[in-house]
């Protein structure tokens, strides 16, 4: 009796522990049920899940099948800057809108492939490779990332394009350790836009 009490008293203990890590899923909405991760990648995801939750719940239902444009987030003191962190959340924020259902346009898709020795290509930053003209863009998503005492704090908008009207924002905070590699690679892949 006493082995079986304390099976049962584990499996319970188990099963709570299960549902306290999957207290940020979205399974009443039917998004898929992925457990909170302890890892500093997996805390990273989390965070933008909730930013494109965020930005998903505050805009208004007509406006979800605009087309839209995500851009890397930039310095909030210096608006023509960005880095590693910038790219990596307008990257993560074009999946997440896109499972969302939303109408998700990649600027930097290329006229053709570009196939050389090193593989094959489809996305460019380079102006004169894109194949801009032809994407009608409704609304960008833009944001910015400041630095506080001991966080950063990231704040997004969709922004429409005929008229500057803020359609939906969201903001986060990630803690500063341990994201300040990739705040300050200025050496290794940041970016100054000139023009």
């Amino acid at each position: 009796m006493k082995k079986t009490t304390l099976l049962l008293a584990a499996l319970l203990s188990w099963a709570t522990a299960q549902t306290i890590e999957k207290k940020f899923c979205y399974n009443e909405r039917n998004y898929l049920d992925i457990p909170l991760s302890s890892s500093v990648e997996g805390k990273l995801n989390a965070k933008l899940i909730y930013l494109a939750d965020q930005l998903e719940r505050n805009l208004p239902y007509r406006y979800k099948s605009i087309p839209v444009a995500v851009t890397s987030f930039v310095n909030l003191n210096k608006m023509n800057h960005t880095n590693r962190l910038g790219r990596l959340i307008a990257e993560n924020l074009q999946h997440e809108l896109q499972v969302r259902g939303w109408h998700v346009i990649d600027v930097r898709l290329t006229k053709s492939i570009i196939i050389n020795p090193k593989g094959e290509f489809v996305l460019s930053r380079d102006i004169d490779r894109l194949k801009l003209q032809s994407a009608k863009i409704g609304a960008v998503l833009s944001g910015t990332y400041t630095t506080l005492k001991n966080a950063i704090l990231i704040n997004a908008k969709l922004i429409r394009l005929n008229n500057a009207e803020i359609l939906s924002s969201a903001q986060i905070t990630l803690p500063m350790p341990p994201y300040e590699e990739e705040l300050y690679d200025d050496e290794i892949g940041s970016i100054s836009i000139t023009k």
